[in-house]
């Protein structure tokens, strides 16, 4: 379990404390270690990759470095190249 509690993202915040943070964007890879302030979804299947409050892990950002199909639902950069993360944390 702890191999793959090393991969998932875990929450560093409530939603409501990331919700009235003041953010900043970044470029993903520089966005490892930092608290996402937005969702990251890609369409289909629909099930959130990253979720306001998490921690944005190594695997994560391969992860969404990879994913060449689909929509992408929840982040205002549609590319990717950039992702919303809670100011300082």
């Amino acid at each position: 379990a702890s191999s793959l509690s090393a991969k998932i993202s875990l929450a560093e915040l409530s939603p409501r404390e990331t919700f009235y943070s003041s953010v900043e964007t970044v470029p993903l890879k520089k966005s490892i270690g930092r608290i996402c302030a937005e969702e990251i979804t890609f369409y289909p299947p629909g099930v959130p990759l990253l979720m306001p409050s998490e921690k944005i892990s190594t695997h994560v950002v391969e992860l969404i470095s990879r994913e060449k199909n689909g929509r992408v639902i929840g982040a205002a950069d549609k590319t990717l190249s950039t992702i919303k993360v809670v100011r300082g944390r």
